[in-house]
């Protein structure tokens, strides 16, 4: 979620040594240093979303990549080491898409949209793991993805629950629940990203999860079979 957001979290025992500062000096491995701002509850570094490109925690289509920081202090400030983390929970979202529609997708470069080469579905997709504490799926959705809905004529939103299902949501549909969302805020007082939650009920159904708690039962929903979460 961090990368999501474009955020570097600092450590607690970190935290707790730069109450007052506003920005922190970092280096990487690759020997650059960079004078990172500091978010106003001290908790996250800004600014770092060219450094998570260039150690791989973004791709080109913007995806997030999921690795360790491991932080050490030095003379300098602090220096932060990326390492992997191996998961095969990830899936292949352009192959599910074929299996769930007949036909091939391609994705949009640089963007998070796919596209049917029969031209006639256009999803804007977003993947997240199951978080067990909560018991929820977790997306952040940019005020750029609205802009996209728009210009890709995207026709629904796709969010693909770790590799157990995948629930369709209809654009004109999520468009009516904007002002229900919960958002992660720039200091300007734009959005950050609105907040999407979802869940499965014991009883069954999958629900999408509003601000204030409001549920709203979802029915658009792909399960996968075993055989398919690849």
């Amino acid at each position: 979620n961090d990368i999501r957001a474009r955020m570097l979290r600092i450590p607690k025992e970190v935290r707790e040594l730069i109450v007052w500062e506003t920005s922190l000096p970092v280096s990487f491995e690759d020997g650059t240093t960079h004078l990172l701002s500091i978010d106003r509850e001290g908790a996250y570094l800004g600014g770092v979303t060219a450094i998570y490109r260039r150690f791989g925690l973004l791709d080109d289509e913007g995806n997030p990549h999921e690795m360790y920081a491991e932080w050490q202090s030095n003379e300098d400030g602090y220096l932060v080491r990326f390492s992997k983390v191996d998961s095969q929970e990830r899936p292949n979202i352009a192959e599910l898409l074929q299996g769930v529609f007949g036909v091939a997708f391609r994705r949009v470069p640089t963007t998070s949209v796919f596209i049917s080469t029969d031209i006639t579905t256009v999803l804007l997709c977003r993947y997240s793991k199951h978080y067990q504490k909560e018991d929820i799926y977790w997306y952040g959705i940019t005020p750029k993805d609205i802009m996209l809905l728009s210009k890709a004529e995207v026709t629904r939103l796709a969010f693909f629950c770790s590799t157990k299902m995948v629930v369709f949501i209809d654009t004109n549909d999520f468009l009516k629940q904007i002002g229900n969302l919960n958002t992660t805020d720039l200091k300007n007082g734009g959005v950050r990203h609105y907040h999407i939650f979802l869940k499965e009920l014991e009883t069954g159904p999958v629900v999408w999860i509003l601000k204030g708690g409001a549920q709203l039962e979802l029915t658009d929903i792909h399960r996968f079979s075993p055989a398919s979460k690849s």
